[in-house]
């Protein structure tokens, strides 16, 4: 009987040393989840962030879209303005060198 008792004893020593390290285990594994749970935060956030830095980039590109339309059309209108004057330098050219009076 005092055999058992000790099988029983030596048991009861096995089960509460299980117990433990399951409990130590158990608490890194929460760590760890914690961890992985600020980690995913941190990530979420930063990609949050990267939206928003991808939406001004688009809204400055459309910017620079329009201002870039601006300047072409500004251009087109200088080269109208340079064929006026050269239409006009040309039929300058066509006027005898000296006029002629009507009477």
């Amino acid at each position: 009987m005092q055999d058992r008792l000790v099988s029983q004893m030596d048991k009861l020593e096995t089960i509460r040393s299980d117990s433990q390290s399951l409990a130590d285990q158990s608490a890194v594994a929460n760590e760890n989840a914690s961890g992985l749970a600020t980690s995913i935060q941190d990530l979420t956030t930063s990609s949050s962030e990267i939206g928003q830095q991808v939406g001004v980039s688009n809204q400055l590109a459309q910017e620079a879209r329009d201002v870039a339309a601006q300047v072409n059309q500004g251009v087109l209108e200088l080269k109208n303005a340079i064929d006026d004057i050269a239409n006009v330098v040309s039929l300058i050219r066509t006027l005898p060198s000296k006029p002629t009076y009507w009477p």
